[in-house]
C-alpha cells in the first residue's frame, strides 16, 4: 500500500511538472506573447488609455519587429495622440508587411496628402483599387487629390463615383471641390448622418466664409457635441472664437480641451500654445503648474509645464519636472528634449548636444527631437550640424514652419541670400499668412537692393501682424540702406512705441545718432525707454556704452552698476559693470566680481578669459596666462584665450611654435577678427617672417584703424623689411593713437622705434 501511494503521489507530481513545463512553454512561445501584448494594447486603446495602449504594441514589436498588426495599431495610436510624423512612419512599415491592409493605405494616402505629398497619396489610393476595384473611400482620397492639385472637374468626377458606389456614406457629400451645391450637399450629409464631424466642420467653414457667424458658430458647436473625442472640431471652434475676437470663450473652450485631451500630445500642449501666441506666460505657468498638480501622471501636461517654465527661465523648478518626466517616460524624445533644455540652461552645451545625438540615434524618425539638436547646435555655432538637421526635421515634417525658421535663421547669420530666400518661398507655400517669412524674404531683398519690393513684403507681413516691433526695425534698415535716416528713425520709434524694451529698435536708433555725431540725442533717447522699461538692465548696458564714447567714465560706470544691481547674473550686466572700473582705474575690483562668477559659473569659459585679461592688465602675466590656459581646457577652441595666451607667450619670450600653434588656431576660429591677425603677425615677425608679418598686419589694419597696437607692429614689420617711409608712418600713427587712448607702453615703443629709423 505505501508503495501504491507513493507511486501516485510521483505520478501525480509528473503530471503537475509537465503542466507546468507546457504552461510555461506558451508563455516563452513569441508568438503567444506578441499577440497577448497586441490584445492588451488595443483594449487600452478602447478604453481611451493611449500610452499605455502604445507601450503594449511597441512591446509586442520587441517580440517581433515585423509584426504588421503591431505597427498598424501603434500607427493609428499616434495619429490620435498627434504624433503625426511617427503615425506616418508605422503606417508605412504596415503596408510594407501588410500590403493588403486597406485602411492603413487609406490613412497612409490621407497622411500623405495631408503632408503635401499627393503623388504618394495617389500611389496608395491605387493600391487599394488594384486590391479592390470598387472600393468608394479609395475614389474619396482620389477626388481630394484632385481637389488638392486645383482640378474641379476630376475631383467631381471622382466623388460623383463614390457616392454611387456608397450613397449614404455622409462624409462624401462634403466635397472637397466645394461645388455651389456645396451648402445643400453638406446639409444632406448631416441629414444621413447627424454625427458625421466632418460634415458639420465642412458646413462651418462654408458658412463663415458667407458671414453666417451664427450659423458657423452653432454647427462648431454641433461638431464638438457629436464628437466630443474629436481634437479637430475643438480646435475649429477655438479658432472661430479667436478670428471673431471672443478671447474668454477661446481661452476656456482651450483650457477645457487641454483637460479632455491631456493624454495627447497636441490636446496636452493647446492651452500652452494658446498662452503663447497671446503672451500670457504667466497665465501658462499657473494652469499647467494646476494642471500637472491635478494630473500627476499625465507625461504630456508635465512636459508642457516644462516647456513653459523653460521659456520663461525658470530653471530653478525645470529639474523637478524633468524628474517625474523620466519616470513617466523614460525613453520618450519630449524627456530628451527637456533634459537638453536643463544642460543648455546650465551652460552644459556638449553634454545637451550629446543627449540630443543619442536620442536621435534612438529615434531617428521624431521631428521635434531633430529640431531640438538643430536649435542646441545652433545656440553652440555649430550651424553646419544645425542645417542639417533643420533639413531633417523638414524632410520628416513637411509641413513644419519651425525648420524653415531655423534654416533662415542660419541664412541671415550667413548672409545667404539664396538660402532665405529658399526658406521664405517654403514657409509661404506651406502657411500664406506666415509674416515671418515675408520678413525674411524683406531681409533678402534690402541686401539685393531691390528696395520698394522689400518695403512691400515687410507691410505684407504688418498687414498680418500689425503689432511686430521687428516689422518697423526692418523697415528702417531698408531705408537707412538708402541713406533715409531721418525716416528710418521715425520706423525705430514706431518699434519701441509698441514694445519700449525692444533692443534692436534703440541699438539701431542709438547708432543713428552717434553716427549723426548727436550723442546726447542717444543718450535721451535711451533715458526714454529707461523710464518705460526701468527693469531691463540691458538698457543701462547700452547707456553705458554710450556714456564711455563720450569719456563720460563716471556717468558710465553709475549707469553700469544700475545694471548689475537689477540682475547680477547677467553677464552682460556684469561685462559692462567690470569694464566700466577698469576705465575708472580699479582693476582690482572688477576681478573680484569675475572671481565671484567664475566660483559660481567653473565652466565659463568666457569669463575664465576674462579673468585672464584683467590679470594681465595689472601685470600678473604668469596668473593670465594659467586663466587663459582652464578657458582651453573647458573649450579648446575658446579663440581669445588662444589669441591671447599666444601673445603673452610672445612677451614672455616661451617657445614660439607652441605660440604659432596657438595664434593659427585663433586666426581660423575668426578669420576676419583685426585682433586674431595681429596676433598671428607679430608671431610671424618674431620667427622673421617679415613680408607675412605685413600682409596680415595691413588687413588687420584696415579691419581697425585706430588700434595703436596694430598701427606699431605694421611700422616694426616695414621696418625690417627696409621700408622706413612707410615704417615711419604707421609708427606715428601708433604714437599718436596711443597717446590719445593713453597705452603709455605702446607710445613709449613707438617713441623707441621713431628715434631709430
Amino acid at each position: 500500500m505505501l508503495t501504491h501511494a507513493y507511486s501516485r503521489r510521483l505520478i501525480a507530481a509528473g503530471s503537475l511538472s509537465l503542466s507546468m513545463l507546457f504552461v510555461a512553454g506558451c508563455n516563452r512561445d513569441p508568438n503567444v506573447r506578441k499577440q497577448k501584448y497586441l490584445e492588451s494594447g488595443q483594449r487600452y486603446e478602447t478604453a481611451g488609455k493611449l500610452r499605455e495602449a502604445g507601450i503594449q504594441f511597441s512591446n509586442a514589436l520587441k517580440i517581433d519587429h515585423n509584426y504588421g498588426d503591431a505597427h498598424f495599431e501603434l500607427a493609428k495610436v499616434y495619429l490620435q495622440m498627434g504624433s503625426v510624423n511617427a503615425a506616418y512612419s508605422e503606417f508605412l512599415r504596415t503596408v510594407d508587411l501588410s500590403p493588403n491592409n486597406i485602411k492603413a493605405r487609406l490613412d497612409l494616402g490621407n497622411l500623405s496628402l495631408v503632408g503635401g505629398r499627393a503623388d504618394l497619396a495617389q500611389a496608395q489610393a491605387k493600391a487599394i483599387l488594384a486590391l479592390q476595384p470598387n472600393n468608394s473611400d479609395a475614389f474619396a482620397l482620389l477626388a481630394s487629390i484632385a481637389a488638392h492639385n486645383g482640378d474641379r472637374v476630376e475631383a467631381e468626377k471622382q466623388i460623383r463615383q463614390a457616392i454611387s458606389l456608397t450613397p449614404n456614406r455622409a462624409v462624401y457629400h462634403s466635397d472637397p471641390a466645394k461645388r455651389p451645391e456645396a451648402e445643400q450637399e453638406l446639409n444632406r450629409a448631416i441629414t444621413i448622418d447627424g454625427k458625421d464631424v466632418l460634415a458639420h466642420l465642412a458646413l462651418a467653414a462654408l458658412l463663415e466664409q458667407r458671414s453666417d457667424f451664427d450659423g458657423t458658430q452653432a454647427q462648431l458647436v454641433s461638431a464638438v457635441s457629436v464628437a466630443p473625442k474629436s481634437l479637430e472640431a475643438r480646435q475649429a471652434l477655438v479658432g472661430f472664437y479667436i478670428r471673431r475676437g471672443n478671447t474668454a470663450a477661446a481661452e476656456q473652450t482651450t483650457r477645457q480641451t487641454t483637460i479632455d485631451f491631456a493624454d495627447t500630445e497636441k490636446g496636452a500642449a493647446m492651452l500652452a500654445d494658446y498662452y503663447i501666441r497671446t503672451g500670457q506666460l504667466d497665465k501658462a505657468e499657473n494652469a499647467y503648474a494646476q494642471l500637472s498638480n491635478d494630473h500627476p501622471k499625465s507625461f504630456q501636461l508635465n512636459y508642457q509645464y516644462a516647456r513653459i517654465l523653460v521659456l520663461r527661465h525658470k530653471d530653478s523648478k525645470v529639474p523637478a519636472i524633468s524628474a517625474i518626466l523620466e519616470k513617466l517616460g523614460p525613453n520618450s524624445p519630449q524627456t530628451h528634449i527637456v533634459q537638453s533644455s536643463i544642460l543648455v540652461d546650465a551652460g552644459k552645451i556638449d553634454a545637451a548636444l550629446d543627449n540630443l545625438k543619442k536620442a536621435v540615434a534612438d529615434t531617428p524618425d521624431d521631428a521635434q527631437l531633430h529640431l531640438a539638436y538643430a536649435k542646441v547646435a545652433l545656440t553652440k555655432g555649430s550651424t553646419d550640424v544645425a542645417a542639417t538637421q533643420f533639413h531633417e526635421a523638414a524632410r520628416l515634417n513637411p509641413r513644419s514652419i519651425e525648420s524653415q525658421a531655423g534654416l533662415a535663421q542660419i541664412a541671415e547669420r550667413g548672409h545667404d541670400t539664396a538660402g532665405l530666400l529658399a526658406a521664405a518661398q517654403a514657409a509661404l507655400t506651406l502657411e500664406p499668412n506666415y509674416a515671418p517669412a515675408y520678413m525674411w524674404r524683406a531681409s533678402a531683398e534690402t541686401t539685393q537692393k531691390q528696395y520698394a519690393q522689400a518695403e512691400v513684403d515687410v507691410q505684407t507681413s504688418l498687414q498680418k501682424q500689425p503689432d511686430n516691433p521687428e516689422a518697423y526695425v526692418e523697415l528702417a534698415q531698408i531705408h537707412a540702406a538708402q541713406q533715409q535716416l531721418p525716416q528710418a528713425a521715425t520706423f525705430l520709434q514706431k518699434a519701441l512705441d509698441l514694445d519700449p524694451g525692444f533692443l534692436p529698435a534703440i541699438n539701431d536708433l542709438v547708432r543713428i545718432y552717434m553716427f549723426q555725431k548727436h550723442p546726447e540725442q542717444a543718450v535721451a533717447a535711451i533715458q526714454a525707454q529707461i523710464a518705460k522699461v526701468p527693469s531691463n538692465p540691458l538698457l543701462y548696458v547700452l547707456l553705458t556704452d554710450v556714456l564711455a564714447s563720450t569719456r563720460d567714465f563716471q556717468g558710465a560706470a553709475a549707469s553700469a552698476q544700475k545694471a548689475y544691481q537689477i540682475d547680477p547674473t547677467n553677464i552682460q550686466a556684469l561685462t559692462a559693470y567690470s569694464k566700466s572700473i577698469v576705465q575708472l582705474g580699479h582693476p582690482e575690483q572688477a576681478i573680484t566680481l569675475w572671481t565671484d562668477w567664475v566660483a559660481k559659473h567653473p565652466t565659463d569659459d568666457n569669463a575664465t578669459s576674462m579673468l585672464g585679461e584683467l590679470e594681465d592688465r595689472i601685470g600678473n602675466k604668469p596668473v593670465a596666462m594659467q586663466y587663459y590656459q582652464k578657458s582651453l581646457q573647458i573649450n579648446p577652441n575658446q579663440f581669445w584665450a588662444l589669441n591671447n595666451l599666444a601673445y603673452l607667450m610672445l612677451e614672455q619670450h616661451q617657445n614660439l611654435d607652441v605660440a604659432l600653434s596657438l595664434a593659427q588656431q585663433a586666426r581660423t576660429q575668426k578669420p576676419h577678427n583685426a585682433s586674431t591677425g595681429d596676433t598671428l603677425a607679430w608671431v610671424y615677425y618674431a620667427k622673421g617672417m617679415y613680408g607675412s608679418s605685413r600682409d596680415l598686419l595691413e588687413d588687420a589694419a584696415k579691419s581697425d584703424p585706430t588700434d595703436a597696437a596694430i598701427q606699431y607692429h605694421l611700422g616694426m614689420a616695414y621696418s625690417k623689411l627696409g621700408d622706413r617711409a612707410n615704417a615711419a608712418t604707421h609708427l606715428k600713427k601708433a604714437l599718436a593713437l596711443a597717446q590719445a587712448s593713453k597705452d603709455d607702453a605702446t607710445a613709449k615703443n613707438a617713441q623707441t622705434a621713431i628715434a631709430q629709423l
